[in-house]
């Protein structure tokens, strides 16, 4: 029921394998290697990039003018180099992505002199600029100011929620709730479209008030945030910093500040032009910066992503048809994974109201209404506290059981320690379950995969399918490729085609500011939902909360826009893990676009079997590795070696007694939450590395690293990179 997109994107890291190689290959790294490496502009360009503050550090550690006695700056750089040839997920100038085609070849060229790059102000920092523009009195009086789009009404009161950062920089979103009035209500009428101070003063002007007196209670408004501006960031349509500039062309605001913002936006394309610059380039943004009332840190001032270039990218189509397997026999084997959170909803929803249609942030609400989740607590959303749960022991289930694969496992497992094997292989005919539903999966999805050259046979690391939308992971990168917005545009237009009667509308919600830089995307679809977040869509292209109602009917939540009078299957074209969001309107709204429908589908090994576990095999189905070597292990393993501070011949020895106890091989990954860093255990720079991370450590784990020098894709020297596919799929 389901076909593969075309088109895929590759993810890749700047640097070749045969870099971390050649780089570990000796007994240790040396100060010399490193400090060369580093006189490489676009290495230098890349660490300033990820981390002005280290990047200094290494420039006096380079010259001579610092002493690393403790070997830190080694250490760290070593990570960056790790990090810059071994790891593909797109991060500054270390790694990016491309598109490329499903076609008759195997045929992946990198080329790094065709790099492209789309730099822009982080978000941290356009909202301090934002906030610093709009306390300017010329400019706030022209500004248009629009209604707080999480206001609703409850009788007499409004409701709305206010965002403020505390001391800490966090941000902390409270619901305030205030007596309505005829005042309030024609105010918020009139600014549907904007209005300015001025404008929305003199329609209360009167022969009972005075023009002063209006205009003080307005000003009253937008400080208690009833009103927002034009100039709130965004997460959808035009880039921030582009919107403020056209906001001040508007207004004609002239001042010597909007010159150095026209420098800034100038001097940001000249960046992009060439694959490498000087840091000097960077120091003249940041000098002009420093001359507006703001205050912000360098690390969060640009943020970069690389169009990888190459001069062909195609995959054969047999590669597509192995994917498709995969896919299958993941369906066959995953569990069924609704979600708790909607379900138990519904239940509540229906005791209390049954078929009635309710306005949906009446519905939500903690306090009057059900709140979501159901038993979440009530109250003010708190991020201090909002995640914590309490007398959530029932949750686990008492006694889990094992399915027929999870007992296929076990046993092979079994077999495989007797054998000394790291490797065990599951058959198309040890597959006995039912058929595989396809009728409770998302229209469109996707999978992120890694193919290795391992004994001369193409490999596919293949362990899960996931997202409410095959746009999900491309969003933020649509703004600098053409070619994935092209792709994300084509995703959009078959969810549409599927879903005739119902009106799509993206999300618009900005958590917090940094957050933005990855949810960042233009606007996809014809309707937006915006949500403490400004929408770029015209007036009767937008959905507010108050036009929300939800209902159930054939014994599923129902959203209908009451002004449209059509059904709402609202979307999120992000990777943001909405799941810590304590807003119970935006998280409902993200998990309403899973309704019924599976969030994923993956390999994943039973609990009882893994807390059970030290080593995890490798297990494959074909050419494809559902799941890579793992070690689990605790740091009491070794604390011998980690007391080890002054002799390396030692160190060395008693690590590679270690890793032969073990049966670890050479190069592994050490994981970190969804980091990954790779190890050379035959070098000692690299053990040091190691060691510097795990000290604090009760636990660690290492995987196997599937890649050698010989890989699918290749620069001109025919020298190997790391890769990861996103193969995407839509419901035929």
């Amino acid at each position: 029921m389901y076909n593969i997109f075309d088109t895929y994107v590759l993810r890749t890291p700047l640097l070749t394998i045969d870099f971390f190689l050649n780089l570990t290959k000796e007994d240790k790294v040396t100060d010399e290697q490193l400090k060369d490496i580093f006189s490489d502009p676009t290495i230098k360009e890349a660490i300033f990039l990820a981390s002005p503050a280290f990047y200094k550090e290494v420039e006096k550690w380079s010259t001579g003018k610092k002493i690393d006695e403790k070997g830190e700056i080694q250490n760290s750089l070593l990570k960056y180099l790790s990090r810059i040839s071994s790891r593909p997920t797109p991060f500054g100038l270390f790694s990016g992505c491309s598109t490329g085609q499903f076609m008759k070849e195997n045929k992946i060229k990198r080329e790094n002199s065709l790099n492209k790059r789309h730099t822009r102000l982080d978000m941290n920092l356009t909202g301090a600029l934002i906030k610093s523009l709009k306390e300017i009195p010329s400019i706030k009086e022209q500004l248009n100011f629009f209604p707080n789009n999480s206001l609703f009404e409850l009788g007499d009161l409004l409701r709305f929620i206010e965002s403020k950062y505390n001391d800490n920089s966090v941000l902390v979103q409270k619901m305030i709730e205030v007596e309505s009035s005829d005042y309030i209500k024609e105010i918020i009428q009139f600014c549907g479209e904007g209005k300015s101070i001025s404008q929305i003063s003199n329609l209360l002007v009167d022969n009972d008030i005075e023009f002063d007196n209006a205009r003080e209670f307005i000003m009253e408004l937008i400080d208690s945030q009833i009103l927002v501006s034009e100039l709130e960031q965004t997460v959808s349509g035009v880039e921030n910093f582009d919107n403020i500039l056209s906001v001040l062309n508007r207004i004609e605001y002239k001042s010597p500040l909007t010159d150095n913002l026209k420098s800034i936006k100038l001097k940001l394309a000249e960046l992009d032009k060439g694959n490498s610059n000087g840091i000097d380039a960077y120091i003249q943004i940041l000098d002009l910066l420093k001359e507006f009332n703001i205050t912000f840190n360098e690390k969060y001032v640009f943020q970069t992503d690389l169009i990888i270039g190459h001069n062909h990218n195609t995959l054969d189509e047999d590669i597509a048809e192995n994917i498709q397997e995969g896919l299958a026999l993941i369906n066959t084997i995953s569990d069924t994974n609704s979600n708790k959170d909607l379900y138990d909803f519904k239940k509540a929803f229906y005791d209390r109201y049954e078929t009635k249609e309710i306005s949906l942030a009446l519905a939500l609400d903690k306090e009057i209404g059900l709140g979501y989740p159901i038993n979440s607590g009530s109250g003010d959303p708190n991020p201090l506290i909002d995640d914590i749960t309490f007398n959530n022991y029932g949750s686990v289930e008492a006694n889990p059981k094992l399915s027929q694969i999870d007992i296929l496992l076990f046993d092979k497992i079994v077999e495989a320690e007797k054998k000394g094997s790291k490797i065990i292989e599951i058959r198309e005919d040890e597959i006995k379950t039912p058929d595989c539903n396809w009728l409770n999966l998302p229209d469109t999805f996707s999978t992120i995969a890694q193919i290795a050259v391992i004994e001369n046979q193409n490999m596919i690391h293949l362990n899960s399918f996931f997202g409410a939308s095959a746009g999900n992971l491309f969003g933020r990168f649509c703004h600098g490729d053409s070619q994935i917005n092209k792709f994300v545009e084509k995703i959009m237009a078959i969810e549409n085609n599927l879903n005739p009667n119902i009106i799509l509308a993206e999300i618009v919600h900005l958590p917090e500011d940094r957050i933005g830089n990855v949810l960042m995307r233009p606007s996809f679809r014809n309707y937006e939902i915006p949500f403490l977040s400004r929408s770029t869509k015209p007036s009767e292209k937008q959905i507010p909360i108050n036009d929300i109602f939800i209902s159930i009917k054939n014994n599923r939540l129902f959203l209908r826009s009451k002004k449209l009078n059509k059904e709402i299957c609202p979307r999120l074209t992000t990777a943001h893990n909405y799941s810590h969001s304590n807003l119970p309107i935006y998280r409902f709204l993200c998990d309403m676009q899973l309704m019924e429908k599976r969030k994923t589908l993956h390999f994943q090994w039973n609990t009882m079997i893994s807390n059970y576990l030290t080593f995890f095999p490798r297990v494959i189905y074909k050419n494809i590795i559902l799941f890579t070597s793992k070690w689990k292990i605790t740091t009491d393993k070794v604390k011998n070696i980690l007391v080890i501070t002054d002799d390396d011949v030692l160190l060395e020895a008693k690590f590679k007694e270690f890793v032969t106890k073990y049966n670890i091989p050479k190069l592994v990954y050490l994981i970190e939450g969804d980091n990954k860093l790779l190890i050379n255990t035959s070098n000692l720079s690299s053990i040091k590395m190691l060691l510097s991370l795990i000290k604090n450590k009760s636990l660690f784990i290492l995987e196997e690293f599937i890649f050698s020098d010989n890989t699918i894709c290749v620069d001109s020297k025919q020298k190997g990179f790391v890769n990861e596919f996103i193969f995407s799929f839509y419901k035929n």
